[in-house]
């Protein structure tokens, strides 16, 4: 059983398609387990922080230009 199982852990890991299946499912288990207001939190965190990062990479840009 347990030459099954690093056989199975193997072929997946080398395996792009299939590792890329995995990695998905695990995403959306990951999202169906969260609370709607865990899952807005985290959708505004995330489109909050590319904001700030291009606010200050402008603000780099335009004080370099002077």
């Amino acid at each position: 059983m347990e030459n099954e199982d690093q056989e199975f852990w193997k072929a997946l890991l080398t395996n792009r398609n299939l590792r890329s299946r995995f990695i998905r499912d695990l995403e959306i288990q990951s999202i169906v387990s969260r609370s709607a207001e865990d899952l807005a939190t985290r959708y505004r965190d995330e489109e909050m922080l590319p904001r700030k990062a291009n606010a200050s990479a402008q603000r780099v840009v335009s004080s370099r230009s002077w």
